[in-house]
């Protein structure tokens, strides 16, 4: 919750948007969407309760504990701050408290997550630990490269691999059959890569509605472009399909640019040329902490403190936006350890 406001003050402000909740100061999220008007008993099924106002989506969970890379004398990374949300009985408490907040907790409902994001293979968004905390029957949906590490673990019983979007035709990704395992209200798809190193660039595609359903002609869903790495602005045709075919309602993307010899993050500057293409309502950094690190390669991390102003400053030669006569840009937001935003 934002600082000085409770969860029911929340919901009760906006009970039919989404409610976005950083469980740490990095990149793990509680991404709770408003359950639609809509039958869907197949997906409904794999939900710990139907009741419920909303479904709760977990993305990329690394809530605690170190990950060796390797081996120990090549890296080891940890939290240098600890997560607000530790564990997932935590993350559980938070969903039941979503839920009594908007009056619909019932008493044999766990809290358990109705879902589960994956973005990246790497083990801090991919975190065993982490995910194997989830209930088995718990749908989880990955990139490929994750899903083949998830299925290895032997513990999920429903696992789906995320399609790529056709970037000419980004509507088709709630265009095409339903998920087996999502309700017909939420789809999640990946924005392929491009650049230096093409195995963190990309991005996931959320898209939500409430009503229309997804796939009817006249459907323009809203959207939560996540890239924590940050994918480069000028990928796909400007990225103007963003605009053309949904509302984009937030962008996930660092501020922090980060180096190592085999890993970036592209930060502000960057993140500031995507806002201006995609024009997000929000602008919400994500993947910002600056985790401990031991082993070789630890050595070689290099990440820098950033601040929205930095990037305005930089794309207009230190001028303010009325100087330029820029366009009013996205609300920027940083939601904190801890802290939900709600979507409105």
């Amino acid at each position: 919750m934002a600082k000085g406001t409770s969860l029911s003050e929340l919901v009760s402000q906006s009970p039919r948007r989404p409610i976005l909740t950083h469980l740490n100061a990095d990149t793990s999220w509680l991404i709770s969407f408003p359950r639609a008007p809509i039958t869907d008993e197949k997906a409904e099924s794999f939900s710990k309760s139907s009741s419920r106002s909303y479904y709760h989506v977990i993305v990329d969970p690394w809530l605690d504990g170190e990950l060796v890379v390797a081996y120990r004398w090549i890296m080891v990374l940890a939290h240098s701050v600890k997560a607000s949300f530790s564990t997932m009985a935590d993350v559980r408490g938070l969903v039941k408290d979503i839920e009594h907040a908007a009056g619909s907790m019932s008493g044999s409902d766990n809290g358990e997550v109705d879902a589960a994001f994956v973005s990246h293979y790497l083990d801090d968004h991919c975190s065993k630990e982490s995910l194997v905390q989830i209930d088995p029957s718990m749908p989880v949906v990955t990139v490929h490269g994750a899903a083949t590490m998830v299925q290895s673990w032997k513990h999920f019983q429903n696992i789906e691999t995320m399609p790529d979007l056709d970037v000419d035709h980004p509507e088709t990704l709630w265009q095409r059959p339903s998920s087996s395992y999502l309700p017909s209200y939420l789809r999640v798809g990946r924005v392929p890569s491009g650049g230096t190193y093409p195995h963190l660039h990309w991005a996931t595609i959320i898209a939500y509605t409430a009503s229309p359903p997804l796939g009817s002609s006249d459907s323009r869903p809203e959207t939560i472009l996540y890239s924590p790495h940050g994918i480069y602005s000028d990928r796909v045709s400007e990225l103007s399909w963003a605009t053309e075919h949904s509302n984009v309602l937030a962008m996930l993307h660092g501020l922090d640019p980060a180096w190592s010899p085999a890993a970036a993050n592209l930060g502000v500057e960057n993140g500031h040329a995507l806002a201006k293409k995609i024009r997000p309502k929000f602008w919400i950094p994500t993947h910002d902490e600056h985790l401990e690190y031991q082993g070789l390669i630890g050595w070689f991390q290099t990440k820098y403190k950033k601040t929205f102003g930095d990037a305005v400053s930089s794309a207009t030669g230190g001028e303010s936006r009325e100087a330029e006569g820029e366009e009013r840009g996205p609300m920027c937001r940083e939601v904190g350890n801890g802290e939900s935003l709600v979507l409105a």
